[in-house]
């Protein structure tokens, strides 16, 4: 009786060789090289447009509050209109949560008093990244009105401020550019730009060497 000859199992060959292991990682790591500066600038232009977004809403807000109150804007502190002879007084930040029906900002919310992008420049999570431009509190008591404003739209009414403390940045610059306060209060987070919102309701961006700078920030009183 003959049997069938049964040829040798073939040794198949189990895991990845050095050089080929290696390829792969020298292509996963071009790969990164690639892919997260892409990524990078991707969640940066969303910041940026989520930051325009903010600063459009709050622009209207503080549009809508000056029509309701024979054209004068808000000061960044003032008593508070829903009790003046209680004499407490309240920042701009709450007149515009009461005017859009907004909460106020916790730390690490996300709001439209708070500038995605502000973790490149502030210490820790904000309930505050924009000030109010020169309108200042005490003494600069008259409030800049905006029916009279002579070029609403080169005019600024809010601006992204640097970190001043416990999570807030500055609620506003002076009630003058130069002394205390003013222009060093401003924050390019925006790849070197600013976002700033103005008084028609456009906003608009600009880097640190813009000469417009001060007119845009003093035609307040103007």
């Amino acid at each position: 009786m003959s049997t069938s000859r049964i040829p040798p199992r073939i040794r198949r060959r189990s895991g990845f060789s050095l050089i080929e292991i290696l390829a792969t990682l020298a292509v996963i790591g071009i790969l990164a090289a690639i892919l997260i500066p892409v990524v990078s600038r991707i969640r940066s232009s969303a910041e940026n447009v989520t930051c325009t977004s903010n600063l459009r809403e709050l622009g209207s807000g503080l549009i809508n509050f000056a029509q309701e109150n024979n054209g004068d804007l808000p000061l960044s502190i003032q008593p508070n209109p829903k009790d003046p002879d209680s004499g407490v007084t309240v920042s701009w930040q709450v007149l515009m949560m009461w005017q859009l029906e907004v909460p106020f900002a916790q730390r690490g919310d996300k709001s439209i008093f708070i500038c995605p992008s502000h973790r490149l420049t502030y210490p820790q999570d904000a309930y505050r990244t924009y000030a109010l431009n020169l309108a200042g509190a005490p003494p600069t008591e008259d409030a800049p009105r905006l029916f009279t404003l002579s070029d609403p739209a080169k005019t600024a009414l809010v601006v992204e401020s640097r970190h001043e403390s416990n999570g807030a940045g500055y609620v506003s610059l002076s009630r003058s550019i130069f002394g205390g306060g003013g222009k060093h209060r401003l924050d390019y987070r925006h790849d070197g730009h600013m976002n700033m919102v103005m008084a028609d309701g456009h906003v608009t961006s600009i880097d640190a060497e813009d000469e417009r700078i001060d007119e845009y920030l003093l035609n307040i009183r103007n």
